[in-house]
């Protein structure tokens, strides 16, 4: 959040690397304007992310696969942290994830999206496919308890909370990853049992 513009020992957001958005809109121009080669240390980045992810999914939650909140840091934490408004929130694994989808749909390459890209993908959705929970009143697979960084909703007695089930943005989120999973197996050729647990999941996902 600061970089070389830092101040002190004790700089704001502790210079994290905020990655409710913070990291991904830095790196929205990369293949758009065809600078491909801006993306590999993103990609690095995140590769380095999965295993201390992976302590985080099974230790936090019991679920397979890796997660990341709202912030890291060169020591690679992935834990939860924070206040609810802005922890509790499990994106960051699927949004990273979404930039290496971004680099097979610009450049074509079919080596980076099985050797790179295809790992990474099915890693973080398989978190999501093992954190998302039947919605009893709507039947729906739903994402949750989860908080929309940094919103709050009125409550009907005209209270605030943050911490709902089924934000729009982790919706959003896990939904545009299991298509492009879907996407690239079937472009790949390559698992199609997994594929077809994505769509079965995807289909009962609460989509707006």
């Amino acid at each position: 959040m600061q970089g070389l513009w830092a101040d002190g020992l004790n700089p704001p957001w502790s210079a994290d690397y905020h990655v409710n958005i913070n990291i991904q809109m830095n790196y929205w121009p990369a293949e758009v304007c065809n600078l491909s080669e801006c993306a590999l240390p993103l990609f690095d980045f995140t590769e380095s992310l999965r295993e201390p992810g992976r302590r985080t999914a099974k230790i936090a939650y019991g679920c397979r696969g890796f997660v990341v909140h709202y912030t890291t840091n060169l020591w690679l934490q992935t834990a939860l942290t924070g206040s609810t408004v802005y922890g509790l929130w499990h994106g960051a694994g699927g949004w990273l994830a979404r930039h290496f989808w971004e680099r097979y749909l610009y450049t074509g390459d079919r080596k980076f999206l099985r050797e790179r890209a295809w790992p990474v993908m099915k890693e973080a959705a398989e978190f999501y496919l093992d954190f998302m929970v039947e919605d009893p009143r709507t039947k729906r697979l739903v994402p949750g308890p989860a908080a929309s960084p940094e919103n709050r909703y009125v409550t009907p007695d005209g209270g605030k909370a943050d911490v709902d089930i089924a934000p729009t943005m982790s919706v959003q989120i896990i939904n545009d990853l299991f298509g492009a999973l879907i996407e690239a197996g079937e472009i790949l050729g390559i698992e199609p049992e997994f594929r077809a647990r994505l769509a079965a999941a995807r289909a009962q996902n609460c989509r707006p």
